[in-house]
């Protein structure tokens, strides 16, 4: 017969010596035996998660601490009358002034038999290591001879040098709780052999596994708890809702210089929900080197202040409605267009999130940063999300890709079923020629691109209020502001600006104003001041008109550099802003072509 394997936490010496030798009078016990207290007891526990003990048995606050932090079955070695009443005639000898001070679990018991016997020892019961700090220097200061109590008051109580008497745990007591370890043990005896079944069959999988309960309490890992790991944990819990969000979930993350594959999924077993998480990992793979692809954890929100700028019902009925019709009619493409500025990324998500795809990777390309090197890489590379299943794959700024990668592209989705097996989404910067783009008319005419037009902030002056309200909030929150709003002048002021970089100009004008103003409102004098310093007017054809296209890719992003620089009169800041690249990326575009 398979013996019952059971760990006993002590919370001193005497119940330590004295568990290990009732232990060894029972021949159906494999006993471990700790000396150890309160979080003591529980790192213990946690260390020891892989020996698949049967029962924990442990005393006081350190056993209600325990059933807390482990799944194991926890049993209480209860004070007995007996107990008490040993430790009530020890005090004797300290005649009457002898107080009982513990959790509830000594005092409830004390208090019966002292009624019973007529002593009248003070009974204190405390509810925490603080209230019972302060409760022993009270009964110091009313000079208490004695304190009768259990291991946590007991060692305050030396610590401040009151005389205390430890009750301790008879024999009886540790019999008792034996007998109801063995008992729960029997009870769930089936349970336990599948579940050893259940975790053998894991421990052969060549992925890693982990099981979590509803509280996402760990029944099972064969992740090693190591210093290479402790990044992946922190994944892990931070995906947890999103994990649970979903009856089926993957997700893909660098982590370490390493790409790990998140899978998972619910059990429900005896109508209590289990979460499977698979974890696979292999070598970075080339593409991602260059920083032109992004992996998108599916769980990432979209700030209010874009849920409401597409929630709006001033412009066509509200955008937010349009996306959520189109993300039903996943895996038709989508093309989204949409001046600079006017959130095309965070369309992108929406309509992800909305989708069916939601449980799977978004991938996206950052068309702005894809070399021809890269595209050669991108394209053929046996792990490329282009050969991958039920994801979806973002082309961010499409109209960035040369010529020959918008051909090898088209040639790709024509011969590799692509738009039958993920979910392609588009952004395309619009301009008065867009719609003679030829890339434009494949997408829309040739595959049948559903179009998202996301208008300019200049056509939705009427949302600039409510979404200055819901900025400032933003930006309040971030910084520790109390900016109250914009004054009405200022407000009008604001509706009459052209916008030029939208919403992304509009959220940095508003982020200046609220960290740079010292009054609850900020003003019309200091919106004026900041708007005079920006581009009046959006000019369409700046990035077209008078542009050689004829050469290389690089000479014609100096030209496009030298325009923007020109634009926002020499300010590098703004004019790497604008172009979506860092200051460092703009200085080594114009030292190179010095």
């Amino acid at each position: 017969m398979e013996k019952t394997k059971i760990l006993a936490i002590a919370p001193y010496r005497g119940m330590y010596e004295l568990i290990l030798l009732l232990g060894k009078r029972r021949n159906t016990i494999e006993l471990t035996v700790y000396e150890a207290d309160l979080n003591e007891g529980v790192n213990i526990v946690k260390h020891l998660n892989k020996k698949n003990f049967d029962v924990i048995i442990s005393r006081g606050q350190t056993a209600e601490l325990l059933s807390k932090n482990t799944t194991i079955p926890v049993i209480e070695i209860s004070f007995s009358v007996y107990d008490i009443l040993r430790g009530l005639k020890l005090a004797e000898g300290y005649g009457k002034s002898v107080a009982i001070v513990g959790f509830s679990g000594i005092t409830s018991c004390a208090a019966i038999l002292c009624d019973l016997l007529r002593y009248k020892s003070e009974i204190i019961t405390v509810t925490s290591k603080e209230h019972a700090l302060t409760t022993l220097e009270r009964l110091q200061q009313k000079k208490c001879q004695i304190i009768l109590c259990d291991t946590i008051v007991y060692n305050l109580s030396r610590s401040l040098g009151l005389n205390a008497i430890l009750i301790t745990s008879g024999t009886e007591s540790i019999e008792n709780a034996f007998d109801q370890a063995l008992k729960v043990s029997r009870s769930y005896t089936h349970i336990k052999q599948q579940l050893r079944i259940f975790t053998q069959a894991l421990s052969s999988s060549p992925e890693t596994a982990i099981i979590l309960d509803s509280n996402n309490n760990t029944l099972y890992s064969s992740m090693d708890d190591t210093d290479e790991n402790t990044a992946v944990f922190k994944y892990i819990s931070r995906m947890l809702t999103t994990f649970w969000g979903s009856a089926t979930f993957t997700a893909e993350q660098n982590i370490n210089n390493k790409m790990y594959l998140f899978s998972s999924r619910q059990e429900t077993v005896q109508n209590q929900k289990y979460l499977f998480i698979f974890i696979a990992s292999s070598p970075m793979p080339q593409y991602m080197n260059s920083g032109a692809i992004e992996i998108n954890e599916g769980g990432s929100d979209i700030p209010d202040f874009y849920n409401a700028y597409f929630n709006s019902a001033n412009s066509l009925g509200g955008l937010k409605h349009t996306i959520s019709q189109y993300a039903q009619n996943a895996p038709q493409p989508i093309l989204i267009l949409g001046e600079p500025g006017t959130g095309k990324s965070k369309a992108a998500s929406i309509l992800y999130q909305e989708s069916r795809f939601h449980g799977f990777p978004i991938y996206t390309i950052l068309c702005g940063k894809v070399s021809s090197q890269y595209w050669k890489t991108f394209t053929t590379s046996p792990d490329s999300p282009l050969l991958k299943d039920n994801c979806t794959i973002f082309f961010n700024n499409i109209d960035a890709l040369g010529k020959p990668q918008v051909e090898s592209l088209i040639e790709f989705i024509e011969y590799s079923n692509l738009l039958k097996r993920n979910y392609l989404l588009f952004s395309l910067n619009s301009t008065n020629n867009t719609e003679t783009n030829s890339f434009f008319s494949y997408l829309t005419s040739h595959i049948s691109c559903l179009t998202l037009r996301l208008p300019p902030l200049r056509e939705r002056l009427a949302d600039i209020p409510s979404l200055c309200s819901l900025y400032i909030n933003e930006v309040n929150m971030q910084t520790g502001k109390q900016i109250t709003g914009f004054e009405t002048d200022a407000i009008k002021i604001l509706e009459e600006y052209d916008w030029p970089n939208n919403l992304t100009q509009f959220k940095r004008i508003v982020r200046e104003l609220v960290i740079t103003c010292n009054t609850p409102y900020i003003t019309a004098d200091n919106t004026e001041n900041m708007l005079s310093k920006e581009p009046k007017k959006y000019n369409q054809s700046l990035l077209t008109d008078g542009l050689d296209l004829s050469g290389k890719l690089s000479e014609i992003t100096y030209q496009i550099v030298l325009r923007v620089l020109t634009d926002e009169n020499n300010n590098q800041t703004k004019a790497a802003e604008r172009l979506g690249i860092s200051r460092s990326t703009l200085w080594r575009i114009l030292k190179k072509n010095l």
